[in-house]
């Protein structure tokens, strides 16, 4: 009996493996359209609830803890150092910025890739190691990865950082509406001084 279970666990952990390496894979060519990209959330989103159940997908989806945000003093820095770039554009009056930004980064951007890779990725990476920082570590890794657009030097640390980040406020909060926030706010930032 528990030689069935261990061999149920070991081909759990294989199969997340596989999908862990298929959406890197994904990330990484980009070359799928916006269809095809929903359709592949959708089917990692159903792999989740097979493994974890509909009950943790739907926690994640509350309003849990999210005013964690305005009392964790890290997350309350970085919220106001975001707002402040933002006020910095309007105090110099300088809308054209506004207008240069790219809408699908902020919009599409936080809401696809912090479902797939704080929702599921994490969640994927939890059920075969046990050491959040180990976690925290290679969910960060494989998000600066597959963000392709930007080079080692300039930005890859960048992004790796600001994964740790989302990956702190989504584990303080219990909410995957905060990482959505600053990345959202991340972007619309970048967005502003490109």
């Amino acid at each position: 009996m528990i030689n069935n279970m261990e061999n149920q666990s070991f081909r759990i952990k294989i199969i997340i493996f596989f999908h862990i390496i298929a959406i890197a894979y994904v990330g990484i060519t980009s070359t799928i359209s916006y269809f095809w990209a929903i359709m592949f959330l959708l089917y990692l989103i159903a792999v989740y609830i097979e493994i974890k159940g509909d009950e943790t997908l739907k926690f994640y989806f509350k309003f849990n803890n999210f005013t964690i945000i305005f009392k964790d003093k890290l997350l309350l820095f970085i919220l106001i150092f975001y707002l402040f770039g933002i006020y910095i554009k309007i105090k110099n009056f300088d809308f054209n910025a506004f207008f240069s930004i790219d809408l699908m980064s902020i919009t599409w951007a936080p809401i696809y890739e912090e479902i797939l890779y704080r929702l599921i990725v994490i969640s994927f990476l939890e059920i075969i190691f046990k050491n959040n920082k180990l976690i925290c570590f290679i969910s960060a890794f494989i998000f600066a990865v597959v963000h392709e657009q930007y080079t080692l030097l300039d930005g890859k640390s960048f992004v790796f950082i600001s994964a740790i980040i989302y990956y702190y406020s989504f584990k303080k909060s219990k909410s995957i509406y905060s990482p959505m926030l600053y990345h959202f706010l991340n972007n619309f930032v970048k967005g502003l001084y490109n």
